[in-house]
């Protein structure tokens, strides 16, 4: 098993700090090492349903569009667990915004592209 070493900081009352609950509210997932920006994920109409009963992020918006998709829109401060939970949907989701979550997965795509297909999807 690895120890760990916990080393309190000067300087910074402890009062000044969010509560661990309250830090991790404001964005998705546990890691924070971005600016945060506006995600937004466009579901399939097959798949809106199902994504419209979970809880991405507590301060989530979602709207059903016109032909059944659901835009999800929530802040993002990191893309690393972004990524793994928009890939978890495969083809049934599309990242509007921002731009940069919009590259990481596409190479995430071509990753897995050299894999199963060994070819550059650029």
């Amino acid at each position: 098993m690895k120890r760990c070493n916990v080393h309190i900081l000067e300087g910074q009352p402890q009062e000044d700090l969010p509560s661990l609950k309250e830090y991790t509210r404001r964005h998705f997932g546990i890691m924070q090492s971005a600016e945060p920006v506006e995600a937004v994920l466009r579901f399939s109409p097959q798949s809106a349903g199902w994504v419209s009963e979970q809880i991405w992020h507590p301060e989530q918006k979602t709207t059903v569009e016109a032909d059944g998709s659901l835009l999800l829109q929530f802040t993002v401060a990191d893309f690393h667990e972004m990524v793994k939970k928009i890939m978890s949907h495969c083809a049934e989701v599309k990242v509007g915004a921002p731009k940069e979550l919009q590259n990481l997965v596409r190479e995430e795509i071509n990753k897995m592209a050299k894999i199963y297909f060994h070819y550059d999807i650029g």
